[in-house]
């Protein structure tokens, strides 16, 4: 992105947490809304400017294999 004292850059990625294991009700109350804080904020730098775009998705049940 070309921004006021040059270009910025980032970057693109993917996070998945499994919660399958030792887990803690209250550790994933927390991780569910920080997850739907970083939907309305962003995460990092510079986010009024438009990076740092988040798009969290939190899933409750692990999926299910299907056979073919």
């Amino acid at each position: 992105m070309r921004l006021k004292g040059g270009l910025k850059r980032g970057f693109v990625g993917e996070l998945d947490l499994d919660w399958s294991v030792a887990a803690r009700p209250e550790e994933k109350s927390a991780f569910a809304a920080l997850a739907g804080l970083a939907n309305l904020a962003g995460t990092g730098a510079r986010t009024t400017l438009g990076l740092g775009q988040t798009r969290a998705h939190v899933v409750t049940e692990a999926p299910t294999e299907t056979s073919a």
